[in-house]
């Protein structure tokens, strides 16, 4: 049904301060959080982004670590990314930025 939130946890709003690494891993490209949840986020991203295209958002500030993603959708600039997680401590990366989103 057309716009039925398919959403399986909850977001919070996001802001700047992330970025992605080029595909060719030579520079970096400033994004936008626009939420976040612990499945995945929606993000705006200067430079096209395909669907199914694996790529790494960081915190600009280096507080942990990357956060492997895949590109679910896209619409006007703003992207949909599920998280890839590999490892506990990327699950922490993405509870550590939700739980300061949530105190402010």
């Amino acid at each position: 049904m057309m716009g039925e939130d398919r959403r399986r946890s909850r977001r919070v709003p996001g802001e700047s301060g992330f970025y992605r690494m080029s595909p060719d891993a030579r520079r970096k490209v400033r994004c936008s959080l626009k939420n976040i949840s612990v499945t995945g986020a929606c993000i705006v991203s200067r430079g096209r982004l395909a669907a199914g295209e694996v790529i790494s958002l960081y915190l600009e500030s280096g507080a942990g670590r990357a956060l492997k993603s895949r590109v679910v959708w896209e619409i006007a600039g703003e992207y949909g990314v599920e998280f890839l997680l590999d490892s506990n401590e990327e699950f922490e990366t993405i509870s550590r930025i939700i739980n300061n989103r949530r105190i402010r």
